[in-house]
């Protein structure tokens, strides 16, 4: 069998079409992935920036929870104290009352006083355990934050994964026309 000129010339004309539709596929496969790798790169760079700010602002919170808990057990025991205090000092106007007339009146106005400290106590008590409370739920808030990371982490081995799909897709083409 033998091969004409006019043969060998389709067939050239036929591979040289094959090599032009394969480097423009080619280029085509090449933007596509710089544009994914630009995508991906995007949005892993945002939600990295955005569970960092997420992490900052629930410390920052934790913190000030914190203080203000210490803070409200000081000022806890302070009340407790100025009470026994009012409480040493309506005893000791009681006693100086027996002896002088007007000091009577002074003695029942310490007495109030010394009521309304220990129902300041109580509310200060109150909340207390309301800030406590808050410190719990903040827990959940750094709970579901970690959750959120990890499916953040998910997305981004997902991501990566059909990154490397893409790349194994375009090794048959390398094959026959290697990257320069």
């Amino acid at each position: 069998m033998k091969i004409t000129t006019e043969q060998l010339e389709d067939i050239s004309s036929c591979l040289q079409d094959l090599a032009d539709d394969a480097k423009f596929q080619k280029g085509i496969t090449r933007r596509s992935i710089i544009g994914t790798n630009a995508v991906i790169s995007v949005f892993t760079f945002l939600a990295t920036l955005i569970i960092g700010i997420i992490f900052y602002y629930f410390f920052a919170f934790n913190q000030g929870v914190s203080h203000s808990i210490q803070s409200m057990k000081i000022i806890q025991e302070q009340m407790v104290d100025l009470r026994d205090s009012m409480d040493t000092i309506t005893f000791s106007v009681d006693e100086i009352g027996q002896d002088i007339g007007y000091m009577e009146v002074i003695s029942t106005n310490i007495s109030t006083i010394a009521r309304s400290t220990q129902g300041i106590t109580a509310n200060i008590q109150s909340m207390t355990q309301h800030t406590k409370a808050i410190g719990k739920h903040t827990r959940w808030v750094h709970y579901n934050t970690e959750i959120i990371n990890q499916r953040f982490g998910h997305l981004n081995y997902s991501v990566m994964q059909v990154s490397q799909a893409l790349h194994h897709t375009a090794k048959p083409i390398k094959r026959f026309f290697p990257l320069p």
